[in-house]
């Protein structure tokens, strides 16, 4: 586990099953001791805490109960592709490194999951039953009009940004700009969240 101090943690019962060329590779990177063994893994398995559940399983709870609440609320199902979904939401892990490729698949992996998983063609009809022509209007645009209408007593602008960051984020990750624009963008992304 990694401890308090960043420093990493191994059981000397794991090293001692290790090979042997990489029992020399950590005694290597090895380091003087901070006795601190507090870690996630202590946590969990010494001292039986459970960690808090890492943030893409927060996000897909909440994604969960805002579908369902979705649902029940229009009795329509605003998003579709369930089985595309899944197969993204199952690719999606932990960067390894913070390179900008990774950054780049993780964004646009939960831009499929988040943005363009919802339904269009069923937001429209929506809309229409309220007299809002939706023809000009993308998807996640017209969530956002629909709950606007539904909800004018909350932001819904404020709550929606993340989703229009989220997608201004995939534009940044795949497509080509110069360097000057991308860094300006980016930063005007992360501003906004």
């Amino acid at each position: 586990g990694i401890n308090r101090n960043g420093k990493l943690v191994m059981w000397l019962g794991d090293i001692a099953r290790l090979p042997e060329t990489e029992q020399y590779f950590l005694r290597s990177e090895n380091v003087p001791s901070d006795h601190d063994i507090g870690c996630e893994f202590y946590d969990g398995q010494i001292e039986v805490r459970f960690t808090e559940p890492p943030p893409e399983d927060k996000m897909m709870l909440a994604r969960t109960d805002f579908l369902d609440a979705a649902l029940k609320y229009f009795g329509a199902k605003i998003d579709h592709l369930s089985i595309e979904t899944l197969h993204s939401i199952s690719k999606l892990s932990r960067p390894i490194a913070n390179t900008e490729k990774e950054a780049g698949q993780i964004i646009g992996l939960l831009n499929q999951i988040n943005v363009e998983s919802f339904d269009s063609k069923v937001l429209g009809s929506l809309l229409r039953n309220k007299s809002i022509d939706p023809s000009s209007l993308g998807s996640l645009k017209r969530a956002e009009k629909l709950f606007a209408l539904e909800f004018p007593q909350q932001d819904i602008a404020l709550i929606f940004s993340p989703f229009f960051v989220l997608y201004d984020l995939r534009v940044l990750a795949s497509h080509s700009m110069s360097q000057t624009k991308k860094a300006e963008e980016w930063k005007f992304a992360c501003e906004r969240l």
